[in-house]
């Protein structure tokens, strides 16, 4: 599986060909996956939900893992343990629903200032 803000482009065998596995009758003792940046205008951010749970409550924080791509090396990160929770009066009730995310440790988050919240 590739990394966030990575796409999987081809297999790296040493031979050039497009068949994977099996070589002149002989198996390949090695295949690597190759991958490549890829190149967005925004930051990708992922949120994963313990046992992928619905974000149904504005009041009750459910456990997540962060992950954000796409971004400068700096401000990219793997699955950082946070909690997330619906925010909002009238935009909760929309499509697109607006959330709070509280980290478990301070986080620069794009240069806006260590913070956890």
């Amino acid at each position: 599986m590739p990394s966030l803000g990575y796409k999987f482009i081809g297999w790296d065998t040493g031979i050039n060909d497009d068949v994977i596995g099996i070589y002149n009758g002989q198996f390949i003792d090695r295949v690597e996956a190759i991958f490549q940046k890829e190149v967005m205008e925004l930051p990708i951010m992922e949120i994963n939900t313990k046992d992928a749970a619905e974000i149904v409550s504005k009041d009750d924080y459910l456990p997540c893992t962060v992950t954000v791509g796409n971004a400068e090396e700096n401000h990219c990160f793997e699955q950082n343990k946070a909690k997330i929770k619906g925010r909002g009066n009238s935009t909760w009730s929309m499509p697109k629903k607006p959330y709070k995310l509280k980290f478990d440790q301070k986080i620069d988050l794009f240069g806006n200032g260590s913070a956890k919240t």
